[in-house]
């Protein structure tokens, strides 16, 4: 089985770099990368799973029902995509659960799943995850890549990671050895062939693929206070990109993240 799994929220890209653009804090680049992802997951008949900020469900609660009337699973990423998840003393409780409110009264239904903004898992986020009824967290990016993640003492396959609370960790995909990540700019400004080998590497350890993308990177963008690799491929590029992998993975089941676990 292989897992797709979108980050919906609003655009910080030109803020986390430095930038006071009137860009940041805009949903229209998500929304209308959505509207581009719905059209190719129903050409293939595949469901996803999105992780919505709540600020970004908030604004756009029409698209948020949409989605989820499509069959595609909604989750939390948390309540706003700059809120300071890797900050000691954050009150992690009050955005988990402010956004696991706004996400359920637009839906009407409970969700299972979280993942946090810019993948910052941590212990204490699991045990107010637990708290707050989560199943499953998708916060850990089990990588190694220098002066980024450094995360290769932790499992690349789902685990418990604290043991007598019920909570999964679901990691995104990265490639078994090496711990290279695969999902979204390295997958878009690569190409296919790189989330399609490191997905065959997986499988063939009996490991699911969860890969990672933004609602974003499914809209051209063109923005000025970004580098290059941020906005390279995006739009119809990557669209054809995806298209190329899930047609590469047909024998595969595409599943949402509930699905997995």
């Amino acid at each position: 089985m292989i897992a797709l799994t979108i980050d919906c929220e609003e655009w910080m890209s030109a803020l986390v770099r430095g930038s006071k653009s009137k860009e940041n804090y805009n949903t229209l680049f998500s929304k209308e990368g959505n509207n581009n992802l719905l059209k190719l997951l129903d050409k293939h008949n595949v469901k996803a799973t999105f992780f919505t900020t709540g600020f970004f469900a908030d604004r756009e609660k029409e698209q948020i029902k949409k989605i989820y009337d499509k069959g595609h699973e909604i989750a939390s990423h948390g309540y706003n995509h700059d809120f300071p998840y890797y900050k000691d003393g954050a009150n992690l409780d009050s955005d988990v659960s402010k956004s696991k409110k706004a996400i359920e009264k637009i839906i009407s239904s409970k969700i299972k799943g979280f993942r946090a903004p810019r993948m910052k898992f941590s212990y204490d986020l699991i045990r107010i995850l637990d708290k707050n009824k989560f199943k499953y967290d998708s916060s850990l990016n089990p990588a190694f890549l220098p002066f980024v993640y450094h995360n290769n003492n932790f499992p690349i396959d789902i685990f418990k990671p604290i043991n007598n609370l019920q909570i999964k960790e679901i990691p995104v995909a990265v490639y078994p050895n090496s711990r290279f990540p695969m999902g979204w700019v390295f997958m878009r400004n690569l190409g296919s062939w790189w989330a399609e080998l490191g997905s065959k590497r997986l499988l063939k350890k009996r490991i699911n693929p969860v890969l990672y993308f933004h609602s974003w990177e499914f809209r051209k963008i063109t923005s000025k206070n970004i580098p290059i690799y941020i906005k390279l491929n995006t739009g119809e590029e990557f669209c054809s990109k995806l298209d190329h992998f899930i047609k590469k993975f047909r024998d595969q089941r595409f599943v949402t993240m509930e699905e997995l676990i």
